[in-house]
């Protein structure tokens, strides 16, 4: 029992990689009665990447040197006469016999049978079929062993448990609410002659369903809620009806019922489940079969019991995702100056930080333009300290104006001094913008009666511009846009002044 066990780990830490030195992979497992060969469960090599109906490889996202082949036709009365791999053998089941074919037959490794159904699942270890890139399985759903066509009740009872125990490992485990839906509708289309499993959530209001996701060998109608698709209200079909009753729906005869919205003509039942967390309806977890016995009272249990986890795992993904947005929007205040919402003087280090690195590698200049209300105390002692606010919100609205327009950064440096960071400007085009934001403070004519150079509020700017070198410090540049500041305020105010970084290179 050791060497078993041993040689099944071995074989589940083999099978996911890249396939050399003679052996090959296929695409999944299950089918429909007829791919099947009378009930055997039939599983066709895709070691060779094809394209079905003539489609171009490249519309369906497979290799460019895939063929175009028919879909394979097994006939029910030959269940042994198995699928041909491209070096003959054939294979039904994967631990079912292997025999090497008289002749090449005609048909080889299609992705789909009969109806659009998907055939295959793992091929003989002796298989000489080409190697081919095989798509890794790091959520550890697929598991090798018997299907379940090949158990006993016993057997199918301990599947199930196994499977019940995947999807409570992945709820707890997984990085986010798709991925881990995703994973357990896989988890059960794959593993489970189920021939579509699906998702399906409610809106807020719980009164359409507006998100899925599924998996299945099928090719349905896009389910309710699928992306891209109408809102699907909870007044229509048989998961409607789930959801309006609170309890699960059991469709041993989809013909027979009235809800039923046919996705395929080889369904027979179907089983929905409300995914509840706490009294509250989340959506459904649906389960179309395409035998009508499938879904036995221990099968049903555990469905219930995968519902259960799906809607732990829906609502521990949402609180996550609100955890993810108050710590985004803490980040985002703690960089937002209060009073005018514009960037503040931590934000400002940080993006002069980063565009005086950006700039030195493509060796152009960076502009930075210190913006000061001229007389503010005056304002304040003269007006009250609520309009030398008002006053400061405008300032800086103004100032997230001009550096939106030049793809830059508004800041508040300190007090009444504003920042405007502008990268790939030189001196000139720094000095223009800061005349603009001079003349556009003069045309909102904000009143200061107390102020020694007009009867509305104006401001003084100092202007530099460099084109950071190796050695140099983003310090220099504040500096030299201080003394620009300076200058404009010994010479009279309301003007704009520029200041030289004193290094051997400059900008303008």
């Amino acid at each position: 029992m050791a060497r078993r066990g041993a040689g099944r780990r071995a074989m589940r830490r083999n099978r996911w990689r890249d396939i050399g030195g003679g052996s090959c992979t296929c695409f999944g497992a299950g089918g429909s009665e007829s791919a099947r060969g009378g009930g055997w469960p039939v599983r066709v090599c895709g070691a060779l990447p094809q394209v079905r109906d003539g489609m171009p490889a490249a519309d369906q996202g497979l290799p460019k040197n895939s063929v175009s082949l028919p879909p394979v036709q097994l006939p029910s009365d030959s269940a042994r006469a198995g699928a041909f791999h491209p070096c003959g053998k054939s294979c039904f089941g994967r631990r079912g016999p292997v025999r090497k074919a008289g002749r090449t037959p005609p048909v080889h490794c299609p992705l789909r049978g009969p109806n659009g159904v998907r055939l295959g699942s793992s091929c003989p270890e002796d298989c000489p079929c080409p190697p081919q890139a095989v798509q890794s399985d790091p959520a550890g759903w697929l598991v090798d062993g018997p299907s379940w066509a090949e158990r006993d009740a016993a057997g199918r009872r301990a599947m199930l448990t196994e499977i019940l125990a995947q999807v409570s490992r992945a709820a707890l485990q997984g990085e986010g609410r798709d991925e881990v839906l995703q994973g357990i509708v896989d988890c059960l289309a794959t593993r489970l002659p189920v021939a579509l499993a699906s998702i399906i959530l409610l809106d807020e209001e719980g009164t359409h369903f507006v998100h899925a996701v599924w998996s299945g060998v099928l090719e349905l109608d896009a389910p309710a809620g699928a992306p891209g698709s109408e809102p699907w209200p909870i007044t229509k079909g048989a998961a409607g009806r789930c959801v309006r009753t609170g309890r699960a729906q059991l469709l041993t005869d989809v013909d027979g019922d009235p809800d039923y919205v046919p996705g395929h003509d080889s369904v027979r039942s179907e089983y929905l489940v409300p995914i509840r967390h706490r009294g509250r309806l989340l959506g459904v977890l649906n389960l179309e079969s395409t035998e009508r016995d499938f879904f036995s009272p221990q099968a049903c249990l555990v469905f219930d019991a995968v519902a259960a986890q799906v809607a732990g795992a829906i609502h521990l993904a949402r609180v996550v995702h609100e955890l993810e947005l108050a710590n985004r929007a803490l980040r985002e205040s703690s960089m937002r100056d209060g009073l005018t919402g514009i960037a503040n003087r931590r934000s400002f280090d940080q993006r002069l930080a980063e565009d005086w690195d950006c700039m030195g590698r493509e060796a152009r200049p960076l502009a930075l333009l210190l913006v000061d209300a001229d007389c503010f105390k005056e304002l304040n002692d003269s007006l009250g300290h609520q309009h030398g606010d008002e006053c400061l919100r405008e300032l800086a609205r103004i100032c997230a104006n001009v550096a939106e327009r030049n793809r830059g950064l508004a800041a508040r440096y300190g007090g009444e001094e504003m920042a405007v960071l502008l990268p790939r400007h030189d001196l000139d085009r720094a000095r223009a913008a800061a005349e603009d934001l001079r003349r556009e403070v003069l045309a909102q004519a904000l009143a200061h009666p107390a102020s020694r150079v007009a009867r509305h509020v104006t401001v003084s700017i100092g202007v530099a511009a460099v084109v950071p070198a190796p050695g140099m410090s983003p310090h220099l540049l504040v500096s030299a846009a201080d003394r620009g500041l300076y200058l404009a305020k010994a010479s009279g105010r309301n003007r704009v002044r520029a200041g030289y970084v004193r290094s051997r290179t400059r900008a303008g």
